[in-house]
Order: structure tokens, then sequence, then C-alpha cells
């Protein structure tokens, strides 16, 4: 399958992945902005603007709106992220220009009705309540508000409670005023598609939205965590802990990000041949799984550890994964065929990820999301091949920290804490319970 690039269709950037193997379109229209324009006391303010959208207008009511989608047997979703609102959906091919029609409607005439604004902030509420049952969620989440302090990256894209409850039907109102714009509006379409349909999505939007200029967010500084920073969240009566222990990292554009993607991969990707994999639950027995991952942001990427060990255990894991990862950066853990293996591994495996019309969309507005070149997909394999073990020993002081690590657990505090500060030895201890996370 060929892999189109990214043209421009009026003012529009546009891509269209064609497969006429069945009579369905999937669809994307992005807008340039997210969460990060949220004003600080009105966290959540985005995604409640991009969620409202769906929930009435001046011709159709939130139940005609489901209704109408439900006929044309269509899907019809909208996504808030830090940097971006997406509109995305699927439909049958014939059926397109009507779903169009209900696009142009919602954005041209919504009317942001106060009743469903509070049933949908109730709605967002219980959500973010539902989340306090979910350890490995939780511990997530104060690392990443621990790492990104300050940030846009330390919010929830949802915001919380607080600042749910000061949204108005006049914030949504003016929030959708100053954002949803016809400029830099990026389009994309997979499946049975052509170049009328593009032309008919383009003039779509022209129709449903103004030119106006989109404010741009202020750019906040980061602050990353220095030393070492045990960070607990208390919940009592766990009998397990789940724990996340990382650092900030290079991003993706970084020359050598395709030396730490095959690194990372062998020292603690989602293969069971990784090391933190063997060590921490083949050789020890201390957790079921055993993962690390990257984090790649627009403005900053993260590397961590994560598992979920007994209580017992939870001291000697988090001690090795600490020693694990000093290993890791000296060079000492993996050898020549480990990293071979992982870089087997992901050269063989990437065309799974391109093998459907919607997942290359997929993959071309990530990148482009991200900033990265243009021919990254086509190129990925060949800067894959290219990586060698001798290059990245040569920059591995590179991929991770020496001394400043973020330690995020989740457990009891009656049980644990005094045990894990004695061990640990860490050069600040911060101690939240977990009903703050919401």
């Amino acid at each position: 399958m060929q892999i189109p690039s990214f043209q421009k269709l009026d003012t529009f950037d546009t891509i269209m992945v064609s497969k006429r193997d069945r009579p369905v379109v999937k669809f994307v229209i992005m807008f340039p902005f997210g969460a990060e324009v949220d004003p600080h006391n009105q966290q959540g303010l985005t995604n409640i603007t991009g969620d409202m959208l769906l929930r009435g207008t001046k011709s159709l009511t939130r139940t005609e709106i489901e209704n109408k989608l439900d006929e044309l047997g269509a899907s019809l979703s909208i996504y808030t992220g830090f940097h971006s609102v997406s509109i995305e959906g699927q439909i049958l091919k014939r059926n397109f220009p009507e779903l169009l029609r209900i696009i142009q409607t919602i954005l041209s005439e919504s009317t942001f009705d106060e009743d469903e604004l509070e049933k949908l902030k109730n709605e967002i509420t219980s959500q973010l309540r539902h989340r306090l049952d979910d350890d490995q969620g939780l511990a997530k989440t104060a690392f990443n508000r621990e790492m990104f302090v300050g940030h846009t990256y330390a919010q929830e894209v949802m915001g919380n409670e607080k600042t749910l409850s000061s949204i108005t039907k006049e914030n949504v109102e003016t929030h959708f005023k100053t954002y949803f714009s016809s400029k830099q509006v990026l389009i994309g379409l997979s499946g049975d598609t052509s170049n009328a349909m593009l032309d008919l999505c383009v003039m779509t939007i022209k129709r449903s939205l103004p030119t106006n200029d989109i404010p741009q967010p202020n750019a906040a500084s980061m602050n990353f965590p220095k030393g070492k920073i045990l960070l607990f969240v208390d919940k009592p009566e766990r009998t397990q802990t789940h724990f996340f222990i990382g650092h900030p990292t290079m991003s993706m554009l970084d020359p050598h990000a395709f030396d730490f993607l095959v690194y990372q991969t062998a020292f603690s990707g989602g293969l069971f041949q990784a090391k933190y994999m063997q060590e921490i639950r083949v050789k020890r027995g201390w957790a079921y799984g055993a993962y690390g991952s990257v984090d790649y942001r627009k403005y900053a990427s993260t590397s961590y550890l994560y598992t979920f060990p007994k209580n017992v255990d939870t001291a000697d894991a988090i001690s090795t994964s600490l020693d694990l990862y000093a290993q890791a950066r000296e060079g000492t853990i993996l050898s020549t065929s480990d990293i071979e293996f992982a870089k087997h591994y992901l050269y063989r495996s990437f065309p799974f990820k391109i093998d459907t019309p919607g997942k290359i969309l997929s993959q071309k507005i990530h990148q482009k999301h991200l900033g990265l070149p243009e021919d990254y997909i086509e190129t990925y394999r060949h800067h894959i091949e290219a990586v060698q073990a001798d290059n990245i020993h040569n920059r591995i002081s590179d991929f991770f920290t020496k001394q400043d690590f973020l330690i995020s657990v989740l457990g009891s505090k009656d049980t644990l804490l005094d045990q894990l500060v004695e061990r640990l030895k860490p050069d600040q201890v911060k101690v939240i319970s977990f009903e703050e996370l919401i």
C-alpha cells in the first residue's frame, strides 16, 4: 500500500489514504489547540467545549443527533488532547455527505445548552471519581503531576472537580468562538475515498467556521524534579503497591532517537525477553509484569519503569529497579545480542502498525502532530536497521539520568512509608492522599 504525503488544499493540510476494498470511510478533522489553552482555574474547558458540540444544535437535539448517526450507521466522536481537538469517525461511503452535513450543523449551530452542560460536568466528575479504583492510573497521574509541576502536562485534560464546577455556558461559548477557527485545520481521510470527498470536507469546514487567528498558549517552562524524590500516594489497606520510576529524556526529534528506541526496547520494552521483565518477574517473581516505556510529548518526554509487587517485596523491587537503571546507563546490563533481538523485533513488527489505511492515517497524523519528518514512516525501518550496538554504547549517558529520579508509589502509608524512606534514602519525600488526584 502506497504511503501518501500531506498536501495543501486551499489553506488546509490534508492527507488521503485510499484503499477501495470496502465502501467505508474513516476521517479525522483536527484543530491545532487542546487543553494547553485552558485557563488555569478552568482546566477541562477545552474538553467540555468539544464534547458539547454533540449535545444539541439550533435544529437538532442531542437525541436527534444520536438517532441520525444510528440511521446512517456512523460513528462520530470528539477527542481532546493537550495540543489538539479532533472530530473522528467512520461511515459507509454513500452516507458520507450526510455525515458532513451533521458536522457542519454541530460546528455552526451548537447551542451549548445549559442543562446538557450540567449533565456533562456531572458525567465527567463521575468518571474522575471512578478512576479512584484504578491504582495503576493513580500512580501514573501522581507521577505526571510531580514530573511536570507548573506545566500543562501536570494537569488532566478532563480537568478536576474544582475547576469543572466553575465552568459556565458563557465560558464554553466564548472558548468556542475564540479557538474554533478554520485556520490550520488538518483533514485526513482513509478507506474508500476520493478527491471529491476531500474537497467536500474542506468546503464543510469553510462554511462552518470563521477564519480568525487563534491565540497561542503561553509557553510554560519545564522545571523537572532534581535529586531522588519519593512521592507516596497513600491509599489505605493495600496489599500491593504500584510504582513508577522515571525521569525526563530525549524527544523523538533527537538525532539519536532510534538508538534510544532500540536500547529502551531491549531494556524494558513490551517484550517478555526485556531485561526488566526478566529481572523482576522471571528471576525474582516479584510481580506478574514489569515494563518500561517512553511518553513522547510535544514539549517534553519521560522514560519510566512500572511494576506492581506485594507490599513485602516493594522496597526490594524499587531498589533493584534503581540498580537496573544504573546498569542500563553504564551499559553493563545489555549484551550485543540483546540489542540485536530488540532491533529485529522493531524492524519486523513495524509493518503491522501500518497494514491498514486507518493505521497509516493515524501514524501520519501522529507524526505531523509531533513535528516529525514527513517521511518518518517510510524511513522507519531503514533507521532501525542502521542502529549499531557500538554506537549505542557511546551514547547511553544521553538516554538515562544519573541521579534525578522521581519515584511515584501508591500504597498504604502506615505499612510502607517508613521502610521505603529508610531503604531508599530519598532527597525529598512527599505524601498525598489518593483522593487528591481527582
